[in-house]
């Protein structure tokens, strides 16, 4: 009687953590089922990367295959086997590469990434700090620099995420525009929260706080510089889906703590992949300040540039992202009733 006691006990104990929603004892069996999963999915799959595109391309930008790495640094060199579908019509992984330079060498920077996707900093089309050049130089989303940069994504196989000024009518938004490695337009944001005068004299402010789209399996969202200091938008991307947040900036001196500090924690307390792409010039008074990153859902800094121009690079695995989300519950172990009042 004694033991069946005892059993019922033990019994309601699990159901009571259950209950709860904690699951503590059993995350270390979820982790390990997740990468049980992912070993077989490696297992299966031919020890090649897959490139974001049409896989049914066989063009040497667009191909199921190995990276071309002669003349790169070591860390281009990598090869990494991605896991995907059964049907392999989905990959679950790609290269990421920060252009953190000019306009002008972007071209070459794209080129030279060995990656799938390229992003580039705010505003990279024109210059940030311009003042009224800004609305002389917008464009709309579809005008002659989306053309250039479909033309580029076209010709390399590699997405491109960049910042430009975008003219809608009376209106001028700073922007960032997603284009997929055959041309399209896939995604288009504009800056939701502006920046003190150097915004708010000469934008407005976007209305959209969650523009993403899928670039080869993965769910990449957009957000701006300034955005990213929010954590409410940076968790809404979450919830949303979004796997791999991309964001263009035009982080000066002497706020590298953003880049060094916030980001990293911006991507593990809402569990995704975070690319910040900065400058490093200056314009009238500001110093851009560098310090690009490409962050892991754990906060671990995969990549990170120093102060000068520079090309980096990382890999973006949702595998990994899956074993980050089953080991960092935040997200599982919200209380969202609890936080009604924030959004007053």
């Amino acid at each position: 009687m004694r033991e069946s006691t005892a059993e019922a006990s033990v019994v309601q104990h699990f159901w009571s953590l259950s209950i709860q929603g904690r699951f503590y004892l059993f995350r270390p069996l979820l982790v390990g089922l997740v990468l049980l999963v992912a070993a077989l999915g490696r297992a299966r799959t031919p020890r090649s990367r897959h490139r974001v595109g049409d896989l049914n391309n066989k063009s040497p930008h667009n191909c199921i295959g190995l990276h071309r790495t002669e003349g790169l640094p070591r860390s281009y060199a990598t090869i990494r086997p991605y896991p995907r579908s059964e049907t392999a019509d989905i990959v679950v992984g790609m290269k990421v590469a920060v252009h953190q330079g000019s306009y002008a060498k972007l071209p070459a920077a794209v080129a030279a990434s060995d990656a799938d996707l390229v992003v580039a900093a705010e505003m990279i089309t024109t210059g940030y700090h311009i003042g009224a050049r800004s609305h002389a130089l917008a464009e709309p989303a579809d005008g002659p620099t989306a053309a250039r940069m479909s033309a580029l994504a076209t010709e390399t196989g590699v997405a491109l995420a960049y910042g430009y000024p975008e003219r809608d009518g009376a209106h001028v938004y700073n922007s960032v525009q997603l284009i997929g490695p055959g041309g399209r337009r896939l995604a288009n944001y504009r800056k939701t929260h502006l920046f003190g005068d150097i915004d708010r004299s000469w934008f407005e402010p976007g209305t959209e706080a969650v523009v993403r789209a899928d670039l080869g399996g993965v769910s990449v969202g957009l957000v701006i510089c300034y955005d990213v200091e929010f954590p409410e938008l940076v968790r809404a991307h979450a919830l949303a889906g979004t796997e791999l947040l991309l964001v263009p900036t035009a982080l000066m001196s002497p706020y590298e703590l953003v880049a060094d500090t916030l980001v990293p924690g911006r991507a593990y307390e809402s569990q995704l992949y975070v690319v910040y792409a900065n400058r490093c010039d200056t314009e009238q008074e500001l110093t851009y300040c560098g310090r690009s990153c490409v962050v892991a859902p754990t906060g671990e800094v995969l990549a990170r540039a120093g102060a000068g121009p520079e090309l980096i690079s990382a890999d973006v695995d949702r595998t990994a992202l899956l074993v980050s989300r089953a080991e960092n519950t935040h997200l599982a172990d919200r209380r969202p009733e609890l936080y009604r009042g924030l959004s007053a």
